[in-house]
């Protein structure tokens, strides 16, 4: 699933160009734009792109559907022009998030909104800017944070950012050295590959899980979320946590479209208690992969347990693993934090036998 990006997306570069960035440095942030863009296969059917710069106040550039080739769109970059002035990023993803991902300037439904900031230093009102990023991501947009510079305070750099900060944040230690960064961004990982499938997370809300882990987890829900084609006739997600019982958060069918998926993500609430992940896996089993709750008989069935900690019934927990299985619902661990039982999640995973990471990760 690593490829250079060419199916359908909306980026929007938000590009610093306040007085510590300097007309210099400000060309070079400009040339690794285009050098980026060249990697995309820009078209009005694939990838759009919009820009945004900003120092005393934003500076709309052009939006999405302004420049439609790769040639109009390298010229309209090359055109773009160095401002000066006091550091002002929180209007400048709040412009973003309400202006330029809207359906008038080229946005389009059923696609991911990426955001992608370059910025040497932190805003005049960083609250602000995080308040303005954190509702840009509750929209359903992926924020790509480039750092420039040793001067940066990498914690606001990582909350501007989506989760997991190792996937959404890139440093570079100049300005001259941004190119380095071209190939990463360029070769994201993208989730275009699962078009049709019932998909269902069980999430550990038990105390195994910290708060702040599970904030995180959250976040890295709607990240999972705005990268899949959610709808009746494509994937349909569902919800599922546990602590000392099973809790449904949402069935499968009960939304049909990303932006309601995001909402429901949002209103998870911390459970506490005990780790019980086999009573997790036989609810899920037994009545959340139901016809009654929405789950269709002609597409794939994939389960995501993620977890923090190890389960209070170990042996059990491997017993449902393998029923789900047996019920031909794939299975896939994710571990959360350092506290992961690594061979409990490759047994729920299924792994024994063959690598463990075809089905299992570690994430945080």
């Amino acid at each position: 699933m690593i490829s250079v990006w060419d199916s359908p997306v909306d980026v929007e570069f938000i590009i610093d160009s306040s007085d510590r960035v300097g007309p210099a440095n400000f060309k070079s942030v400009m040339a690794y734009v285009q050098n980026l863009v060249r990697h995309w296969n820009i078209g009005p059917q694939k990838i759009r792109v919009g820009l945004v710069t900003y120092s005393n106040g934003v500076q709309n550039q052009f939006f999405l559907n302004s420049h439609l080739s790769q040639s109009q769109l390298i010229g309209a970059l090359g055109n773009v022009q160095f401002q000066g002035g006091p550091s002002d990023a929180g209007n400048a993803f709040q412009f973003v998030s309400q202006t330029g991902f809207s359906t008038m300037h080229g946005a389009r439904q059923g696609v991911p909104h990426v955001i992608i900031h370059v910025s040497n230093n932190p805003s005049s009102n960083m609250a602000f800017a995080m308040q303005e990023a954190k509702k840009a991501k509750d929209n359903g947009a992926i924020v790509y944070n480039v750092a420039i510079g040793n001067g940066v305070n990498m914690n606001e750099v990582r909350q501007l950012a989506s989760q997991p900060a190792s996937k959404y944040v890139l440093t570079s230690d100049t300005y001259q050295s941004l190119d380095s960064l071209v190939n990463p961004l360029s070769t994201s990982v993208r989730s275009g590959c699962l078009q049709r499938a019932d998909l269902v997370f069980l999430v550990d809300s038990s105390s195994s899980i910290s708060s702040e882990d599970f904030q995180q987890l959250e976040e890295f829900l709607k990240d999972v979320a705005v990268r899949l084609p959610i709808g009746p006739n494509n994937v349909q997600m569902g919800v599922l946590q546990f602590g000392s019982h099973p809790s449904i958060a949402f069935p499968l069918d009960m939304y049909s479209n990303r932006l309601d998926v995001l909402k429901g993500i949002q209103n998870l609430n911390y459970l506490g208690g005990a780790t019980n992940t086999a009573d997790a896996l036989k609810y899920m089993r037994e009545h959340v992969f139901s016809h009654v709750s929405g789950a269709r008989f002609n597409v794939p069935r994939i389960a995501v347990v993620i977890t923090g900690g190890h389960s209070s019934n170990p042996s059990q927990t491997t017993i449902e693993a393998d029923n789900a299985r047996m019920s031909k619902i794939g299975v896939i661990g994710v571990g959360v934090g350092s506290g992961v039982n690594i061979n409990e999640l490759h047994n729920i995973a299924g792994s024994v036998g063959r690598p463990a990471d075809h089905n299992s990760c570690l994430w945080g």
